[in-house]
């Protein structure tokens, strides 16, 4: 194992330290991320605890008596200031020119933590001499150093999961290759669908559960929609659904057992998720609470949602990937599964901007094929970790003039479809198709008005397939209601299996339920 020492570059430290007393608040601001790990001796160490402590406080410059002085308050780190000669080392780093340049210190603080990495992964027993090297011969440090200085910190661990996948490829087979007679395992596998049947939590949404059995576990469904369609509150309301009760009236109302949700946006920020999630909850619109238009009881019904969120704060996970790769996706979908107990991921939504460790130049890989691995990969872990897994993707502009869809439709690549078990194709509805179904709602008396359609145009393992889901979906609330099933032909399908039982529903008094000392977690 490499002596942590080895891998310090003091150089780099001194500069981060010189630069931190001079701009005291890059330390104590969001946008470094500079701890006590990053220095490997007392020295560096104690230095850098004074300068936070200073810099936490309000100090706008620091200079080597202030660090002098606060370390004299503590007997042991003063001991070893002294004997370090801390004194004489600050005054050497008042002189160096670090205060003005950003991006020279962006330099220096990029190679400390990248040392601090590497750091981190030896003592976990992961050998990292192919990213840096400390003990070549001395002629060939610059190319390490280098080599080094060519990575990002992403790319640094992205190196690492590509190891630990290519040994997980090599000795763990999660996808084994069944060869048996028809009959090896059948009287079990009938008896345990009468214990278990292959039924998921509810979707938002009667018919659309109907149709997919609700959210199943170890299945992967997609739903592609046109650009600005809406399809994140689309996803968003469904993970609300899986992580929360919601307000409805005056009643709170649990759609089957609250499960661990994971929800991955690769362009919405937190805060623009949040509000969505609250006004799901609360059944108000989201714009009544961007402008500030809430009436006393809007206001009153989102504080109480506010209530029930912070309550159940633990289901929903939410996660920002501005820049998906193939490796920094699977991590992180895995870390909270394994680690946190999440059994539903959202994923919202498919692209690749950046090369997954130079992929597509090293293995000549197209954009269309690469979609299709991150696809893969999603199913993947779908099935081997038994979770719940929904992703979207944008559709061509093929779908705008015609009535009937499907994969052929979706942006970039139809075979991003190919491993999903459920493919789904959502619009706003158009005049014409709703023409085509009027004398239904007629006839069946159903008042509420669609503005959106569902195409099912795959289910694996279900029995109605090119179908359509007429809906109302509540773009400010992301609460949908089915009211019309029928076939791409605009035939009425009859739902056999209606009656299905997707988790028992119950509902509590609002006042009741909020004044409830301890709330059941599944309701």
């Amino acid at each position: 194992m490499t002596n942590p020492n080895e891998l310090f570059d003091s150089n780099s430290a001194m500069y981060v330290l010189g630069y931190a007393m001079k701009s005291p608040r890059s330390v104590v601001g969001d946008k470094y991320l500079l701890t006590l790990g990053d220095f490997t001796t007392s020295l560096y160490k104690s230095i850098f605890g004074a300068v936070w402590n200073l810099a936490s406080d309000g100090a706008a410059r620091i200079y080597p008596q202030d660090v002098d002085f606060y370390l004299a308050q503590y007997k042991e780190q003063y001991k070893l200031f002294q004997e370090g000669k801390g004194l004489e080392f600050l005054n050497q780093l008042e002189k160096l020119e670090s205060g003005d340049d950003e991006a020279l210190f962006q330099f220096h603080y990029d190679r400390v933590k990248k040392f601090t990495i590497l750091r981190e992964l030896n003592k976990s027993g992961i050998d990292t001499t192919d990213i840096y090297d400390p003990r070549v011969d001395f002629f060939k440090i610059d190319a390490e150093n280098e080599k080094l200085n060519r990575l990002n910190v992403d790319e640094i661990l992205d190196k690492v999961r590509i190891k630990l996948a290519k040994i997980e490829k090599q000795n763990v087979n999660k996808n084994d290759i069944y060869f048996q007679n028809a009959a090896k395992g059948l009287r079990q596998l009938v008896a345990e669908l009468k214990e278990n049947p292959e039924i998921g939590p509810s979707l938002e949404g009667d018919k659309i559960s109907y149709i997919t059995r609700g959210a199943r576990f170890g299945k992967y469904y997609l739903i592609s929609m046109p650009s600005g369609g809406g399809k994140t509150r689309c996803m968003l309301g469904n993970a609300c659904r899986m992580a929360f009760p919601r307000i409805e009236g005056d009643k709170v109302v649990f759609h089957g057992d609250l499960h661990k949700v994971l929800f991955i946006t690769t362009e919405q920020l937190p805060d623009e998720i949040q509000t969505l999630i609250v006004a799901y909850v609360s059944g108000v619109p989201e714009e009544r609470l961007l402008y500030n238009m809430l009436t006393p009881e809007e206001s009153v019904r989102v504080n109480q949602a506010i209530d029930i969120i912070e309550k159940y704060q633990d289901n929903f996970l939410l996660d920002v990937i501005p820049s998906p790769n193939m490796s920094n996706v699977r991590a992180k979908i895995l870390e909270p599964i394994l680690d946190k107990g999440v059994d539903m991921v959202f994923y919202d939504y498919l692209f690749l901007p950046n090369d997954d460790d130079g992929f597509s130049k090293n293995h000549q890989y197209r954009t269309d094929q690469l979609l299709m691995m991150l696809s893969t990969q999603l199913k993947d872990i779908a099935a081997a970790y038994n979770v719940f897994i929904l992703s979207a993707t944008q559709l061509n502009a093929s779908w705008e003039d015609k009535m009937v869809r499907n994969m052929n439709m979706l942006r970039d690549s139809k075979s991003i479809a190919d491993k999903a078990d459920i493919g789904m194709i959502a619009v706003r509805l158009q005049e014409q198709e709703y023409k085509m179904v009027e004398t239904y709602f007629e006839q069946l008396g159903i008042t509420q008005q669609p503005n959106q359609v569902i195409d099912i145009y795959k289910n694996r393992r279900g029995s109605v397939t090119a179908a359509k889901i007429f809906r109302y979906f509540d773009y400010g609330t992301c609460r949908a209601t089915d009211l019309l099933l029928t076939t791409q032909g605009f035939k009425l399908i009859n739902e056999s299996n209606a009656e299905i039982k997707y988790g028992d529903i119950k509902t509590y008094n609002l006042l009741d339920f909020l004044a409830r000392e301890v709330w059941q977690t599944n309701g």
